[in-house]
C-alpha cells in the first residue's frame, strides 16, 4: 500500500486508501476524527500519539495486544473506544459536560458522536444505525437505535458503556 501526505500532519504515513474514506460527515472536524480512527485500525498503529484540530482531540495508546483510542470535545471525554488484537471490545460514550442550557447535548458533541458511532457501525463494532438523536417533540435526547434507546442528560443516563457486537446494541452499563 502506498502513502500519501497525511492532510492532518503532513507526514507521509496516510495510506492512499482507507476502509473510512466514504464521508461520515459534512463536517471537517467530524470526518478529521473518524478517518483517524480508520487509520489507527486499518494500520494497525502502535506505540501513542494525539492529533488535534479545532475543538477536537484524537489520541491512542496501542500495543500488539491492547488499543484505546479517545476522542475529547471541547477538553472532555466524548468516545473511548477499547480494543483486543484489533478488535474492538468495548465503547464508552460520555455526555458529561457536553450539555446545553435546555439540558440536551449539545449539537456539535452530537455530530462528532454520530459520525464516529457511523464509522464503528461500518467496522462492525455496533450494529448500522446506533445514533444519538433528539425526540420529534425536542424535549428529550436518546442514545440508541428506534426502540432500543435510553434517555441521555443531566437528570438521566451522562455516559454508556457499550459492549461491541455487530448486531445487537448491547448496553453493559449507564449511570441511571
Amino acid at each position: 500500500m502506498s502513502a500519501t501526505i497525511d492532510p492532518y500532519n503532513g507526514s507521509r504515513t496516510m495510506p492512499a486508501t482507507l476502509n473510512s474514506t466514504r464521508r461520515r460527515s459534512n463536517k471537517p472536524i467530524t470526518q478529521f476524527a473518524c478517518d483517524l480512527f480508520g487509520h489507527f485500525i486499518d494500520q494497525q498503529l502502535t506505540g501513542s500519539a494525539t492529533r488535534s484540530r479545532y475543538d477536537t482531540s484524537v489520541s491512542y495508546s496501542a500495543t500488539k495486544v491492547s488499543q484505546l483510542f479517545f476522542v475529547n470535545h471541547c477538553n472532555r471525554d466524548l468516545l473511548n473506544v477499547a480494543m483486543q488484537d484489533w478488535r474492538p471490545c468495548s465503547i464508552r460514550i460520555s455526555f458529561s459536560g457536553h450539555f446545553n442550557l435546555e439540558g440536551m447535548v449539545d449539537d456539535s458533541a452530537i455530530e462528532r458522536l454520530n459520525g464516529l458511532l457511523d464509522t464503528l457501525g461500518s467496522y462492525g463494532a455496533i450494529p448500522d444505525g446506533v445514533r444519538v438523536f433528539r425526540s420529534k417533540e425536542g424535549h428529550f435526547c436518546y442514545f440508541g437505535k428506534g426502540d432500543e434507546r435510553i434517555a441521555i442528560g443531566p437528570d438521566y443516563a451522562s455516559y454508556v458503556l457499550i459492549e461491541c457486537n455487530p448486531v445487537f446494541l448491547t448496553i453493559i452499563k449507564h449511570d441511571l
